[in-house]
């Protein structure tokens, strides 16, 4: 099911507007449009806001999401969405709050790493060892 499809449903089942998501998420109405019209994706930022209203996870949004655009682009869009995601599974589950610059930053250097595995076509997967050294080997988990 696409973020679309998704956001459609959910509505539905919640009898909400648009305009009653976007004042409840805290996102704005032309942003929601824009998905459910498929002329906008959504940032991990805005698509958290919306599953928490809806009750559903980030995650759901990004299942089956497809870019407009064609190679590196595309390729950085979803890596730094996986980033993010794996980065948001990770401080949820050890009960870690940042601040969203921090985490940007964070998921920013999760990218690079990315990218240079797969400059060199090795596996990019993240596990939990890799963000403990990127995270507890940074001044983010210092500060926040």
């Amino acid at each position: 099911m696409s973020a679309r499809e998704l956001l459609i449903n959910k509505l539905k089942d919640k009898g909400w507007s648009v305009l009653e998501l976007a004042r409840r998420s805290k996102v704005p109405p032309t942003t929601i449009y824009g998905i459910i019209k498929n002329k906008s994706q959504g940032n991990y930022k805005t698509l958290s806001k919306i599953a928490l209203v809806l009750s559903c996870d980030v995650e759901d949004f990004f299942s089956s999401m497809t870019s407009k655009t064609t190679g590196d682009k595309n390729f950085d869009y979803e890596i730094t969405q996986y980033c993010y995601m794996n980065l948001n599974k990770y401080l949820m589950e050890r009960n870690i709050v940042i601040s969203q610059k921090s985490a940007t930053k964070i998921v920013d250097n999760l990218v690079e790493y990315c990218c240079e595995k797969k400059d060199q076509d090795l596996d990019f997967e993240l596990d939990n060892h890799i963000i403990d050294l990127l995270f507890i080997n940074s001044d983010y988990a210092k500060q926040s």
